[in-house]
């Protein structure tokens, strides 16, 4: 989570662990199959919580999606589309620690 920019500066950075990233992959590689899809990727959006009452209102996030391509087959040939995207229906990572604000060193 970030600070709005009226409030300071927004943060920089995002982090998660790697137990977090790895079972994430293995989440995503299972439900990215299940929608019949095969992940390839992953994309990092920046993003902001809507502008409703609550903790996290208007603050700015980082969160990361899977990508992939879907699953064709032709005959006895199992094909996949030669196209990558945002994996639709695919959830994703969001909420990771964040680092101090600009006005302190860097690297963290």
């Amino acid at each position: 989570m970030f600070r709005k920019s009226t409030d300071g500066g927004d943060n920089r950075s995002s982090w998660w662990s790697i137990e977090d990233i790895q079972n994430y992959i293995n989440y995503a590689e299972n439900q990215a199959g299940e929608l019949g899809y095969k992940l390839d990727g992953l994309r990092v959006y920046l993003g902001s919580y809507p502008a409703k009452p609550g903790e996290m209102a208007g603050l700015t996030t980082m969160f990361i999606v899977p990508t992939g391509k879907k699953n064709t087959s032709q005959g006895a040939v199992f094909r996949v589309q030669p196209m990558s995207g945002d994996i639709p229906g695919g959830y994703g990572l969001n909420i990771g620690q964040s680092g101090e604000p600009p006005g302190s060193n860097y690297p963290q």
